[in-house]
């Protein structure tokens, strides 16, 4: 009776601890790296972020600049506003050499592509970040409008958003648009 009562008593330790995790929901962004003088796709990213219940009507960013001083290289960071998670991380310094930092890049031939390009969605506007900016975003567009993913995107109306991200002012040869798509 003993072990019976052992048995029952340590099975209801072990159920009774077992705690199962219930999944997060997960708010998604796409990161993309176009070059600003040939508006060629250069790299993207897609990251996550623990989903929080609020609505937004766009992307929620902050920019953190610490600029580039005393032949010391700078950088330029955004982030979730929600949570702070960093979103991009890239270099300033006065030579105008880009280098992203954060996050981890793919190449863009690995972006699986659609046969039909996508028109920019109407249900939404451009958002610029730390803009505004005078450049038409046609050509801009036109470098991820026949990605796969962006059609996932688009389909879940992400908004969008474009960031230039200049390593240095006066050297525009190196300068790379950074797009965001953003999924609730």
């Amino acid at each position: 009776m003993k072990k019976l009562q052992l048995i029952g008593l340590l099975a209801l330790v072990i159920f009774g601890c077992s705690k199962v995790d219930e999944p997060k929901e997960k708010s998604q962004m796409l990161l993309f790296i176009v070059d600003y003088k040939t508006e060629e796709l250069q790299a993207g990213a897609t990251l996550e972020f623990e989903k929080i219940s609020i609505d937004y009507s766009n992307i929620p960013i902050d920019i953190d600049i610490d600029p580039a001083e005393n032949d010391l290289d700078g950088s330029v960071s955004l982030y979730y506003d929600p949570t702070q998670e960093k979103i991009f991380e890239g270099i300033l310094n006065t030579d105008g050499r880009p280098q992203v930092l954060h996050p981890p890049v793919i190449a863009p031939n690995d972006f699986y592509e659609i046969e039909n390009s996508l028109s920019f969605p109407t249900y939404t506007s451009l958002q610029d970040i730390d803009g505004p900016y005078s450049e038409d975003f046609d050509g801009t567009w036109n470098a991820i409008n026949n990605l796969g993913i962006t059609e996932i995107f688009i389909n879940d109306e992400a908004f969008i958003g474009r960031f230039l991200y200049k390593p240095s002012e006066s050297v525009s040869d190196n300068w790379k648009w950074i797009i965001l798509l953003y999924r609730q």
